[in-house]
């Protein structure tokens, strides 16, 4: 007489073929988590230069961007940067923690009533687990900012 169900080896050799799939797959998704993380970021920083450049513009006032490598009002001291029009602070946002920043501007970035920057600057981030780096541009002599995937 035969009953149903699973054996014991059978039951066994599904779940480690489970764990090995798992044992390959987390690693994985893991980079690929901390890289669309670096990669969001990355998008974040290009669209909150964009929104300090029309705000300047349609405020007719300078507005900056300060980048800072150590915040202490941040998650774990991570990295930072804050949007400021004059000295008062419009927005702080703290950089993920396994978002690294590898070259930053020590003075930041100031757009005139124009949307001109006083200076051109190059911001790189790069994911901690991959390296996968990106770098956000302000372009001095148009205003523009580029991002950039490496």
């Amino acid at each position: 007489m035969r009953s149903s169900g699973f054996t014991l080896i059978e039951i066994l050799v599904v779940l480690g073929i489970v764990g090995v799939l798992l044992l390959v797959g987390i690693p994985n998704f893991r980079d690929r988590a901390s890289d669309e993380r670096a990669a969001a970021t990355a998008r974040q920083l290009a669209a909150d230069l964009r929104a300090a450049q029309q705000e300047a513009v349609a405020l007719r006032t300078a507005v900056s961007v300060r980048f800072a490598a150590a915040d202490v009002s941040c998650p774990q001291g991570s990295a930072s940067y804050a949007t400021l029009r004059g000295a008062a602070l419009v927005r702080r946002v703290c950089l993920p923690r396994d978002v690294q920043v590898t070259s930053l501007p020590p003075a930041g970035v100031t757009f005139e009533a124009m949307g001109i920057p006083r200076d051109g600057v190059t911001v790189r981030l790069r994911s901690a687990r991959t390296a996968r780096a990106f770098a956000i541009s302000v372009v001095r002599e148009t205003g523009a900012v580029v991002d950039v995937t490496h």
